[in-house]
């Protein structure tokens, strides 16, 4: 699940899109921004 910054290149820490919706709304919005 990527929101318009990691497409290009494979991060090292690839989660799930289930963690990542539990994970995300507790970035900071700097963070979650496209």
């Amino acid at each position: 699940m990527f929101w318009g910054r990691g497409a290009a290149r494979p991060e090292p820490w690839e989660v799930g899109d289930v963690l990542w919706a539990v994970i995300e709304p507790l970035l900071p919005k700097c963070e979650r921004r496209a």
